[in-house]
């Protein structure tokens, strides 16, 4: 990265683990590059050891986070929550809400106590690289979580500045997470910039749920890379991939059930991604569809994702398969889209956005059965090879004109741009 100079418009990205972890946040990755002023990374919840991920040149990353910090940075943060008023405020909401339980309380703790070691060390690597305290900043929380209120916290330090949020998904719905409680609602309506969700049910949800007023959020959508269309193979064999973290939410279980009710159909089911209930979902795999002689199957686990985009070029796939009970709108999606594969997913938070039933894929209803996911199975396997090459060049029409990231993140940056134009010198 280049010297500051104190006329630099500088920005300052807060991440949960980019580029520190090799899988997630693989969206950073298509983003970052389109970014073009001096930008630091700071990831607030950073594995051990170096980033491995590739950055641009004008960028430059910091772990800020438990690892990496000293025993007395540790200490500090965990004791300088008393003396935050933030928190305080929040423990009076959460009272108030009858939240209060052991849970939450140990949550906002773990919350804060993230927050403030992250913006103790960011502001050192800040003012360590020349960043003046009066330099015009963007602090860029990629998340309405702790790295949001990192966010704030710096701005105080740094008042020059705008704080802008990218709204995902767990980071919204206060329904699906557990005891229906995020931290720092009230905090984050109020004194965030620009909130930007990344598809319109999240914006309705904001708005109409937590009153963030229309001239404070757009919607600003993620996007895929153009890695090329892959080339489609004959259906002599139905060819389906799935790609997700696996958790109780992305319901792979179900998917398998439904794999299980299909006996007249040759097909072979890829899988990329880990997670949790990694184990218990191989397992039900081999119970279940491992004595049905029509269906091999195989688990890639965690793979960074410029090995399953090169796996997607080199091993056309028919069908992508996505059946999460909730969802933004998943980049994985609109990857698969890109290669041409069509789609069929719950219509769930932005889906149907990027999936029309019928055109590039079909659409299920959120609590939708195993057998109705059987029979949309069969149906791309039924279709005749004139309308299923038509459902191949719309999922790429599709990803082109609603998810190319050539086009969707220049215009992201530019907003992003024109906001802190705002900022008064």
């Amino acid at each position: 990265m280049k010297n500051i100079n104190s006329d630099d418009m500088v920005t300052v990205l807060l991440t949960a683990k980019f580029p520190w972890d090799k899988v997630n946040e693989a969206f950073i990755e298509s983003e970052i590059g389109y970014h073009k002023n001096p930008v630091f990374i700071f990831p607030s919840r950073n594995r051990r050891g170096e980033p491995k991920r590739d950055i641009p040149d004008n960028c430059v990353a910091y772990a800020v986070g438990k690892h990496g910090s000293g025993i007395f940075s540790l200490i500090f943060s965990l004791i300088s929550i008393l003396w935050c008023k933030q928190w305080w405020e929040e423990v009076t909401i959460l009272k108030k809400s009858g939240k209060m339980r052991p849970y939450t309380f140990a949550l906002l703790v773990n919350f804060a106590w993230i927050s403030l070691l992250a913006c103790r060390n960011a502001k050192k690597h800040l003012l360590r690289n020349g960043v003046d305290r009066n330099q015009r900043i963007v602090f860029y929380a990629h998340w309405l979580y702790d790295p949001a209120f990192t966010a704030l916290l710096l701005q105080k330090h740094f008042p020059n500045s705008i704080v802008v949020s990218r709204n995902h998904r767990y980071d919204i719905y206060e329904q699906y997470a557990r005891d229906k409680y995020i931290p720092m609602r009230t905090l984050f309506v109020r004194e965030i910039s620009h909130h930007f969700p990344e598809n319109g049910d999240g914006y309705k949800y904001l708005v109409n749920t937590h009153g963030i007023a229309k001239d404070k959020i757009t919607i600003a959508r993620l996007a895929a890379r153009d890695y090329g269309i892959a080339v489609s193979s004959n259906r002599d064999v139905l060819r389906i991939v799935s790609c997700s973290y696996v958790v109780g939410v992305k319901r792979i279980p179900l998917l398998i059930e439904a794999l299980s009710q299909i006996g007249d159909i040759p097909i072979r089911w890829t899988h990329f991604g880990s997670g949790p209930l990694f184990d218990e979902s191989t397992e039900l795999a081999d119970s279940l569809l491992s004595p049905v002689k029509n269906i091999k199957y195989e688990w890639k686990g965690a793979v960074p994702n410029p090995e399953i985009m090169a796996y997607y070029k080199d091993n056309p796939f028919h069908l992508f398969i996505n059946v999460s009970e909730s969802e933004g709108v998943p980049v994985s999606i609109m990857e698969a889209l890109s290669f041409g594969i069509p789609v069929i997913a719950t219509a769930v938070g932005g889906v149907s956005e990027i999936i029309e039933s019928g055109v590039n894929g079909k659409l299920l209803p959120q609590y939708v059965s195993s057998a109705e996911i059987a029979e949309n199975v069969k149906y791309f396997w039924n279709v005749s090879d004139d309308d299923y090459v038509n459902y191949r060049k719309n999922a790429r029409k599709i990803w082109e004109k609603m998810s190319n990231a050539e086009v969707v993140y220049p215009e992201f940056v530019d907003c992003i741009q024109k906001l802190a134009n705002s900022i008064d010198r």
